[in-house]
């Protein structure tokens, strides 16, 4: 089971990806199984922010991650509950795993994401779950579209091939459009 590891950090170029070796992906499940809490806290999306938004571990040959990773949250997909993991150990454990993979900047940028209290971002998911439920639908354009996030969220190629003027006009057209006339 060939395992690839993709860093979400860009959104206008492609992000950093690299297949575990048999050693690490003997880690990889190590640490997974040593996971006990669960939590219907998902590590995608929910709390909006630039830079470093976590690890996509997906089985080859597949086109969906297996697991998402960020913030303490180990997230095996929509239908499961997600693994609690304070320690960030899991995230810890995929960066080393990078090599050449990931520039420095890069690197750097995820070591200081790790450094945040796992209380704290857990109290974040928390928070943005209880917005979305109290979320009134209160002036709202009349030709907006439903909020429905899943065809952009469950698909990496949608995901990995459009950016927020795509997202913003509710048109995955493959590509990154570009504002302007």
């Amino acid at each position: 089971m060939a395992l690839l590891v993709t860093a979400h950090a860009y959104s206008q170029r492609r992000n950093p990806s690299w297949i575990l070796s048999d050693a690490q992906e003997d880690s990889f499940s190590e640490i997974l199984r040593g996971m006990r809490e669960r939590s219907p806290v998902k590590a995608r999306g929910g709390i909006p922010i630039f830079g470093y938004r976590g690890f996509a571990v997906t089985q080859l040959p597949g086109a969906e991650p297996a697991y998402f990773v960020n913030r303490g949250i180990v997230d095996p997909g929509s239908h499961e509950l997600s693994f609690l993991d304070e320690n960030r150990s899991m995230e810890t454990f995929l960066l080393s795993t990078a090599g050449s993979g990931v520039d420095e900047t890069l690197k750097e940028e995820i070591r200081e994401s790790l450094q945040e209290s796992f209380e704290n971002l857990l109290q974040l998911h928390l928070r943005r779950l209880q917005d979305e439920t109290d979320c009134p639908n209160v002036n709202i354009a009349a030709d907006a579209p439903d909020y429905n996030p899943s065809p952009w969220n469950s698909v990496d190629s949608v995901r990995g091939n459009n950016n927020c003027y795509n997202y913003a006009n509710d048109k995955p057209l493959g590509n990154s459009a570009i504002p302007g006339p």
